[in-house]
Parts: structure tokens; sequence; C-alpha cells
């Protein structure tokens, strides 16, 4: 996460500096506007992986409560079965 908050850090800054140098030194702001596209690319990718890192992390979860829901299933159509009086 702290990787991610950097990049977009330093993307904002170069896209500040990009903008108020760009009447002064034409060079140096089409390299910070570079530097702004590269870090907020960087910033995206990082959002992404912490996001699809998180679903990971919580996957098991929400594996095991699906688990114990279907056993929950099961048991409670068993439960109708034994009830029934079977004529014959």
């Amino acid at each position: 996460m702290g990787f991610t908050v950097t990049a977009i850090v330093i993307a904002v800054l170069a896209g500040i500096g990009t903008f108020y140098t760009w009447d002064r030194n034409k060079g140096l702001s089409m390299g910070l506007a570079v530097i702004t596209l590269l870090a907020g690319a960087v910033g995206t990718v990082g959002a992404f992986v912490a996001a699809l890192s998180f679903f990971f992390r919580i996957l098991p979860i929400l594996l095991m409560v699906g688990g114990v829901w279907l056993i929950w299933k099961v048991i409670q159509k068993n439960r109708g079965r034994d009830r029934t009086d079977v004529q014959y």
C-alpha cells in the first residue's frame, strides 16, 4: 500500500511541476509529464494488485462460509426425509 501511495504522490508532484514549468522550460515540463504518466501507471497497477491480494486473503473465509452453508443445507434436507412416514 505504501508503494502505491508513494507513486501517486510522485505523480501529483510531477504533474504540478509540469503545469508550472510549461511557460519557462518546455523540455523539463515534458520530462515531468512523462514521470507523471509513469508514476500514475505504477500507482494504478499497485492499487489493482492490492485489491486483488485483498480478494485472495478473504477467499478462504468465503470458501469456509460456503462450505458450512452447503453442509447445513444437506443436513436440513436429510432431516426432512427422516420424518416422512413410509406406507407399504
